[in-house]
C-alpha cells in the first residue's frame, strides 16, 4: 500500500530537480503501466490456481469414489470366483489393482506437487510484485515532493521578475522626469538671470540709502555693530550669477562715482539743514533703530540723506516721513530678501539638474 504520513517525513527532503527528474517521471509511468499489467496477469494466474484447485479436488474425490465403488463391488466377493471377474481374472485383477492404484496415487501426487508448485511461485511473484509497487510508490511521493518545490520556485520566480519589471518601470518613470528637469535648464538660467538683474536693480535702491555711511570712519564698507548686525551697507553687490558670470565690476566703478556725488551732496545739505529738525531726526532714529539692519545706528549724515530723499519724494510735508521711510526700507529689505532666497533656490534646483 502507499507509505504513512510518517514514513514520508522521515525521508530527506528533496533536492532542486533537473532533467534526470524529468526522466524519473517517464521512467514512473513505464513501471506504473508495468504494474497494472503485472496486477492483470496476477489475478488471471490466481483465478487459473483457483480452477486447478478446485479441479484437483474434483478429480480427488472422484477417485476416492471410485475406490470405494470398487472396493464395495468386490467385497462380497468370494474367492472361489462366485463373480464373473473373480472367477476369471481374479489372479489378473489381484495383479493389476495395485499396480492402478500405484499409477493414479503418482498421478494424484504429480498433480499436488505441481499445484504446490505453481502457488508458491505464484506467491514468490506477488511478493515481488507488491515490493516493485511499494518502490515505485516511494518514487511517486518523492516525484510528488520534487513536483511541489518546482511550482513554489516558479513562484518565487514570477514574483522576483514582476518585481524587477516594477522596478524598471520606476527607474522610466524616474528617467522621463529627469529628461523633463533638463528641459527646464535654459529656461531656468533665463530666469536666474532675470533675477539677478532684478536683485541688482534692488541693490542699487539699496545703496541709495547707503552712500552716507560709506563716506563715515566709523560705518565704512558696511561695518558691524556692537550687536553683530550690519546695516545696509553690508550688503555685497557684486555676488556672482551660478550661471558662471563675472562679478560686477563695472557696478562698483558707479558706486565709487556715486560715493563722491553723495559726499558732496551730504556737504551741501549739511549746510542746509543747520540743526533745524532735531526733534524729527531723533524720531527717525528711533524708527530706524527697530530695523534689523539699523540696530548699530547711524550718523547724522545719514539721516540728512534720508530727510532729504523724503523731502524730493513727499514736498508737502514732514509728518509722514518716518512712515514712508519705514515702509520703503522695509520693502526694499523684504524684497531684497526675497530675491535672494528664489536666487539660492533656482540655483539648488540646476545644481540638482545638472548634477
Amino acid at each position: 500500500g502507499r507509505p504513512t504520513g510518517e514514513a514520508a517525513a522521515e525521508r530527506p527532503p528533496a533536492g532542486p530537480c533537473s532533467r534526470e527528474c524529468y526522466e524519473e517521471i517517464v521512467a514512473l509511468e513505464h513501471a506504473e503501466d508495468r504494474i497494472a499489467k503485472l496486477e492483470e496477469e496476477n489475478g488471471s494466474l490466481r483465478e487459473l490456481v483457483e480452477d486447478m484447485r478446485a479441479a484437483l479436488q474434483s478429480s480427488d474425490a472422484r477417485c476416492l469414489a471410485l475406490q470405494v465403488g470398487l472396493r464395495k463391488s468386490h467385497a462380497s466377493h468370494k474367492e472361489e470366483g462366485t463373480c464373473f471377474i473373480g472367477s476369471k481374472k481374479l489372479l489378473a485383477h489381484n495383479h493389476s489393482q495395485p499396480k492402478c492404484l500405484q499409477s493414479v496415487l503418482k498421478e494424484v501426487e504429480l498433480i499436488r506437487s505441481s499445484r504446490d508448485g505453481q502457488i508458491e511461485e505464484a506467491i514468490r511473484f506477488n511478493q515481488e510484485l507488491e515490493r516493485e509497487l511499494k518502490s515505485s510508490q516511494e518514487a511517486l511521493v518523492s516525484l510528488e515532493d520534487c513536483n511541489r518545490n518546482l511550482k513554489r520556485e516558479q513562484a518565487e520566480m514570477r514574483k522576483k521578475v514582476e518585481e524587477a519589471r516594477h522596478a524598471v518601470l520606476n527607474s522610466l518613470g524616474k528617467v522621463k522626469e529627469l529628461e523633463v528637469k533638463a528641459n527646464e535648464v535654459p529656461h531656468l538660467q533665463t530666469h536666474i538671470q532675470q533675477l539677478e538683474s532684478e536683485l541688482q536693480h534692488y541693490r542699487s535702491e539699496v545703496v541709495r540709502f547707503e552712500l552716507p555711511s560709506r563716506s563715515s570712519p566709523g560705518q565704512r564698507e558696511g561695518g558691524a555693530g556692537p550687536d553683530g548686525r550690519y546695516c545696509l551697507a553690508g550688503v555685497q553687490p557684486d555676488r556672482r550669477s551660478p550661471t558662471g558670470g563675472a562679478g560686477t565690476s563695472e557696478n562698483a566703478e558707479d558706486q565709487l562715482f556715486r560715493s563722491v556725488e553723495g559726499q558732496a551732496a551730504s556737504d551741501e545739505e549739511e549746510e542746509k539743514w543747520g540743526g533745524d529738525q532735531p526733534a524729527q531726526v531723533d524720531q527717525m532714529k528711533k524708527i530706524l533703530a527697530k530695523l534689523p539692519c539699523c540696530g548699530s545706528g547711524c550718523d547724522e549724515k545719514m539721516w540728512k540723506k534720508l530727510m532729504s530723499y523724503l523731502e524730493t519724494t513727499n514736498p508737502d510735508g514732514h509728518e509722514t516721513a518716518p512712515a514712508e521711510l519705514t515702509e520703503r526700507i522695509t520693502q526694499l529689505t523684504q524684497q531684497l530678501q526675497l530675491k535672494g532666497h528664489e536666487v539660492k533656490t533656482l540655483e539648488t534646483n540646476t545644481e540638482e539638474v545638472t548634477g
